[in-house]
């Protein structure tokens, strides 16, 4: 900020033809566009999150560069993980870098040159900030050196540095400008590198950006409590619930008559909105995917939650919807379940007519009365047998880990709900953990799992022990990816399960302690829990009717209770 980068690129593109990249002016032209990707861009201009919008817009600029035989020259990164990934995109796209330029510049100089820099009121930069300028060339000073040696290690780039402190920008730019004409075309091994033939559909950046906007504007997730914007918008807004056990049970026991119960199925958690003949699922890590979709103009911008399946006893993928957030431009959130639920019946029903011909399969998730929990847990993990006496359905030819409590009542709670409660088999009890390398006294590789908290800005990682063996899957996966990992006897070993592709952080540390602390909660204990609650829940109709007319039980009580000879 304020070294005079933008100035010596408008200097090169105006005396050698160069073409100009910058990431900067182009979010800072983005952000002021009353759009979907605008506001996107702005909630989150300060935030770490706009680096792939500035890797997509970068790799447009070098396709046209090919195209036009154009020599170009780019407003390099901030620090050294930006830099890699900038140089890779450079070199994918059939390039190379042959000369890096560093501007040495103090940072009294900096804040000086940005006090005088001309303000377009009606554009403000919010990085021309004087807090943020400091705070940005504080972070650029620490970083400097992991650039400067990625670059020099690179044996085909020429490294310019100019001391820009005492010089002119016209002075700068003579200079540079010299010292780029004594320097010959060093060739490449990337020269002829041709562009990548991945041709796997993607979302691109700023579709995934308007998509993230779009949903969190149909839940006002972008908003805080009072109403204002919120600048830190990069969560996923789906509800998390509690994990249930010894310590949570008599929460649910009090309460138990007033819950709806839905298998917890094997897949991938996904928010899913329709808009513009596309269905677009986010992920928990905050990943975008795409699929064509046909269906009636009323399920435009309809936001549902469920889980996506991909099994062989379905011909496609198939998404199963538990939850409606938004409907016809409207938050849902703050209706009851009962009501979302025929949202979601609806919707089900109207797109079920295209399942045949659209690319994902929707179906209904069920939920059940708390007598019908004892069918779905006699099953265990294993998909429901066909002969149970279960309404049919999809979802049943599931594998589940478990069921989810949900009070008939309460409104959808993005984020931790303490009101709904998970319960998995025990010997499906789980936790997500990030991994980190380690080396022992023998040399011998080691994981430590670990969770994680937020503290003000900072992310502060709780080692809870080590992987009990590591499979071979795992040696290509970095520190900090996510795996999911059985809970044993042993509260400091733990078992591998699955790498958590869906997942950018672990669980947070006070669910780790928390679970690690409480007992499980048996098979049996949760089925008798539900028996006693119908039971008395049948003798208070039971009850009702007796003292109505004691003559007529029979005929006032519903047939289901009727077969129970109550």
């Amino acid at each position: 900020a304020g070294s005079g980068k933008t100035s010596l690129a408008d200097g090169l593109v105006s005396r050698l033809s160069y073409r100009s990249i910058g990431t900067g002016d182009y979010l800072n032209a983005l952000r002021h566009e009353d759009s979907l990707l605008g506001r996107f861009v702005d909630s989150n201009f300060t935030q770490q999150g706009l680096q792939e919008i500035g890797l997509f817009y970068i790799a447009e600029e070098l396709r046209k560069c090919k195209q036009l035989g154009q020599p170009f020259c780019l407003v390099g990164a901030k620090n050294v993980k930006q830099t890699e990934e900038v140089h890779q995109t450079i070199v994918d796209h059939g390039h190379q870098v042959d000369v890096v330029i560093e501007l040495v510049v103090s940072v009294d100089t900096c804040e000086k040159r940005i006090h005088n820099r001309p303000v377009d009121v009606s554009k403000p930069r919010k990085d021309d900030a004087s807090s943020i300028v400091r705070k940005r060339l504080g972070l650029y000073n620490n970083s400097i050196g992991q650039v400067r040696n990625f670059y020099k290690s690179i044996s085909t780039v020429r490294y310019i540095s100019v001391d820009a402190d005492n010089l002119s920008q016209e002075e700068v730019l003579n200079f540079v400008i010299e010292k780029l004409q004594a320097i010959e075309r060093i060739p490449g091994a990337n020269a002829t590198q041709q562009e990548s033939d991945d041709t796997r559909p993607r979302v691109s950046p700023l579709k995934a950006a308007e998509v993230k906007q779009l949903i969190w504007e149909l839940t006002d997730h972008h908003l805080n409590q009072h109403g204002k914007l919120n600048r830190q918008c990069f969560r996923f807004p789906g509800n998390q619930p509690g994990a249930l056990n010894s310590s949570t049970i008599d929460n649910l026991r009090e309460h138990i008559s007033k819950q709806k119960v839905v298998r917890k199925l094997d897949g991938q958690r996904k928010l899913a909105v329709i808009w513009e003949q596309h269905l677009y699922f986010l992920s928990r890590s905050l990943e975008v995917e795409c699929f064509p979709f046909s269906c009636d103009k009323q399920w435009e911008r309809i936001l549902v939650d469920g889980e996506l399946v991909d099994l062989d006893c379905f011909p496609r993928l198939t998404f199963f919807v538990f939850d409606c957030l938004s409907y016809r431009g409207r938050n849902r959130c703050k209706e009851n379940l009962l009501h979302r639920l025929d949202h979601v019946n609806a919707f089900c029903e109207s797109v079920s007519r295209q399942n045949g011909t659209n690319s994902i399969i929707i179906e209904p998730q069920i939920y059940y009365d708390i007598d019908k929990v004892g069918a779905l847990l006699n099953s265990g993990p294993n998909p429901v047998r066909e002969d149970s006496k279960l309404p049919k359905s999809a979802s049943l030819r599931v594998p589940s880990d478990g069921i989810i409590f949900v009070p008939k009542t309460i409104p959808y709670k993005m984020g931790f709900s303490p009101l709904v409660y998970k319960w998995k088999f025990p010997e499906m009890e789980t936790l997500d953990f990030a991994i980190q390398w380690r080396v022992d006294e023998y040399q011998e590789d080691y994981l430590e799992l670990l969770s994680v908290a937020i503290k003000g800005t900072r992310q502060v990682y709780t080692c809870h022990g080590t992987l009990l063996s590591i499979p071979d899957i795992l040696q290509e996966y970095h520190d900090y990816t996510v795996v999911e990992c059985l809970c044993g006897t042993n509260s400091s070993q733990f078992e591998f399960y699955r790498v958590r592709d869906d997942r950018s952080q672990p669980n947070a540390t006070w669910v780790v302690e928390k679970q690690l602390a409480a007992s499980v909660v048996s098979k049996e204990e949760i089925i008798e829990i539900c028996a006693l609650s119908s039971s008395n829940s049948a003798e208070r109709v039971l009850r009702y009717h007796t003292n109505r007319n004691t003559s007529q039980v029979g005929r006032y009580l519903p047939d289901a209770l009727s077969r129970r000879n109550y």
